[in-house]
């Protein structure tokens, strides 16, 4: 059974997650993002959760150099990246 406080980060990551996702144009990118940031969000280690973090950064980069999306949403999506970034370093931390 899951610990309470991990339970509480795990929903904070879903809402996150679900509320990014609408932030983009079309089924496939919204779909695609929400799976980076569901792996984000499921970082075992720090070094898994270092490359998913760099990972989704090159996705909101890429797509904002390709003008798929503006300045707002570019800021939207590196704060969810940070939002789930730091929720699950303290689950891993939880963890230890």
């Amino acid at each position: 059974m899951s610990d309470p406080a991990q339970q509480a980060r795990r929903d904070d990551l879903k809402a996150i997650i679900d509320a990014m996702a609408f932030n983009l144009p079309n089924a496939s990118l919204r779909e695609g993002l929400a799976d980076e940031l569901r792996e984000l969000a499921g970082a075992q280690d720090r070094n898994q959760l270092m490359l998913s973090y760099g990972r989704v950064g090159g996705w909101s980069a890429a797509l904002f150099q390709a003008d798929v999306i503006g300045h707002e949403t570019f800021g939207a999506l590196n704060t969810a990246r940070d939002q789930v970034y730091s929720q699950a370093e303290a689950l891993i931390e939880l963890r230890a």
